[in-house]
């Protein structure tokens, strides 16, 4: 929650509409780098919760199989 907290405060601030026109073009690109950035940390961030609960429910099924 933390990251996601700051990608919208970042977003928010560096907001192309949000600043002055003579400022609009470096507000374009920081923009574009931050959701870029967010975009990779975020599919980082799927990735290891589903590698997580993968691992877990094999876990589990090793287990219910062993008693059986």
């Amino acid at each position: 929650m933390q990251v996601k907290a700051a990608y919208r405060r970042m977003v928010m601030e560096s907001h192309p509409d949000r600043v002055p026109t003579h400022e609009k073009p470096q507000a374009e690109s920081k923009f574009k780098q931050i959701v870029e950035a967010y975009s990779c940390l975020k599919d980082g961030m799927l990735f290891t919760l589903i590698t997580s609960l993968c691992f877990s429910f094999i876990i589990w099924h090793l287990s219910c199989n062993w008693f059986d």
